[in-house]
Order: structure tokens, then sequence, then C-alpha cells
């Protein structure tokens, strides 16, 4: 009985005529592909992310007033496609976001102070932050 024997070529090593091939033997177009798919699956997803991050949305009211002092500064949520409640969003001193119903009394009086205590307030326009009125 005759022996078979195999030669295995690397993955992406071409032994069809026409194709290009590099000066190690490597079909380009398949090494190609590898690093154009990766590239391709990291572009959409940071694309996702960047978009779940501008995304953010209070989907419900906290229930108990915050204090004045601990404010620095509030953003006005309108009813979007991925947020469906309007809003007031109040940033504290300790970074947290407070999503606050703008019917509210004390949502009201927390704005008029934050108004009342900054005398003026300034308008940031820079990246995330685009819309947020904070103390100047």
């Amino acid at each position: 009985m005759p022996q078979h024997t195999h030669t295995h070529t690397p993955l992406c090593k071409s032994s069809q005529r026409g194709k290009k091939r590099g000066k190690d033997g490597y079909n380009i177009m398949a090494v190609l592909k590898i690093p154009t798919g990766t590239f391709l699956f990291i572009l959409i997803l940071s694309a996702f992310i960047t978009d779940t991050e501008t995304a953010r949305c209070c989907f419900s009211y906290t229930r108990r007033p915050v204090r004045c002092a601990r404010l620095l500064g509030y953003f006005i949520q309108e009813i979007t496609g991925n947020c469906d409640i309007r809003a007031i969003i109040f940033k504290t001193r300790d970074e947290r976001l407070i999503c606050a119903d703008p019917r509210m009394e004390w949502t009201q009086e927390r704005i008029t102070c934050l108004w009342e205590k900054a005398g003026t307030m300034e308008y940031w326009k820079n990246g995330m932050n685009e819309g947020w009125m904070k103390l100047a």
C-alpha cells in the first residue's frame, strides 16, 4: 500500500496560481483580511460604546429632595429617542447625577437656589458636558 505524505502549509500561504503573493509566498489578501476584520470589529464596538455613553437617561425620579448646598449644576433632559421622560439632572459636588421631576416644587426651588447662589451661571460647551449649567 502506498504511503501518503502530507505537507502542511501555513494557513494563509497560497499554492494557487494567479493569487497575489508576498516575497514569503503568503496570500496578501488572506493575511490582510484578519486585521481588517479585527479593525472593523473594534470600530463598530467603539461606536456602540460612544453611543451608549452619550445616551445616559433618567428613567425614574429621585423621591428625596437634595440640599442645594450639595449641588454644582443641572441639565435639562428632554424626551428623545433614548430618553422617555423629561427630567432635571442635578450634578452634585461628589460627581453624582440625580434625576428630578421638573414638575416638583423642590426641583424648581433647587434651580432657583443654584441661580441665586451663583449670581450668574456658565454654559459648558465642551465634550460630554455640553448643555450643563454650572456655578461660574
